[in-house]
C-alpha cells in the first residue's frame, strides 16, 4: 500500500464512492477494509462484471497484534455482507 493509494481510497470513502468496514474484537479495532463502488474501481473489473453491478474490495488491513486470529477473514466477510446490503451482484477482491 502506498501513501497515495491510501489517500485515494480514503477520498473515495469521504465522497461516498466507497465504504469502510471495521472489524472489532474486545472493543478494539483490529481490521479495516475498503469496499469501492464498481464505477470507481480499477477498470480491469469490467473483465469480470459490469461496473454498475459490482463492488471491489480495495485494501484489507489487520492489526499486527491480531494477525493470525482470523481478523482478515472476519473483515473480508463483513465487506461481502455490506455489498449485499447495497444489492450489488458481484463483489471482487
Amino acid at each position: 500500500m502506498t501513501e497515495e493509494g491510501v489517500d485515494a481510497e480514503l477520498q473515495l470513502v469521504e465522497s461516498g464512492s466507497a465504504h469502510a468496514t471495521v472489524s472489532i474484537y474486545q472493543n478494539q479495532i483490529v481490521g479495516l477494509a475498503i469496499l469501492i463502488s464498481g464505477v470507481d474501481a480499477p477498470s480491469y473489473i469490467e473483465k469480470y462484471a459490469r461496473a454498475a453491478e459490482a463492488s471491489f474490495i480495495g485494501d484489507v488491513v489487520v492489526s499486527k497484534k491480531h494477525s493470525g486470529m482470523g481478523g482478515c477473514l472476519s473483515t473480508t466477510q463483513g465487506v461481502y455482507t455490506q455489498s449485499k446490503v447495497f444489492k450489488l451482484e458481484v463483489c471482487l477482491d
